[in-house]
């Protein structure tokens, strides 16, 4: 399956995803801008654009399914991160269970290759 960097700016986990794991595929979501020793990685598709955002239902249905997700974004609410990404997930699901062929035959694809690692750093708030 293909790598899935949440929260992806300036790039390191889309780095350990291509060069260390050796993944062929990694999308790399976050608005902001990735280092360009990253935008220049081979198989490294940089989606700027919000976790819950149409676009990004469609791209991440593109490149399913995710066999390695790393979360490393930072945000003030890490319970809306959680029941965000869950949220788009299902969308993304739902999508691909839509999905057809030229034949009109349902592909029923999955969203996860089993097994599957999913990594995710919350940034806690501190006093």
């Amino acid at each position: 399956g293909a790598g899935l960097d949440i929260g992806a700016s300036p790039g390191g986990w889309t780095q350990v995803l291509h060069n260390t794991l050796c993944m062929p595929t990694v999308v790399a979501m976050d608005p902001g801008v990735l280092a360009q020793r990253v935008m220049t990685l081979q198989g490294v598709h940089h989606l700027r654009a919000e976790l819950s955002s149409e676009e990004s239902v469609k791209v991440l249905a593109l490149h399913a399914p995710y066999s390695v997700i790393v979360c490393d974004a930072s945000v003030s609410n890490a319970n809306e991160l959680l029941v965000k990404i869950a949220e788009t997930f299902d969308r993304v699901s739902s999508l691909l269970k839509k999905s057809v062929d030229s034949s009109e035959r349902s592909l029923d694809r999955t969203i996860f290759a089993w097994p599957l690692c999913l990594v995710v750093t919350l940034k806690l708030p501190y006093k």
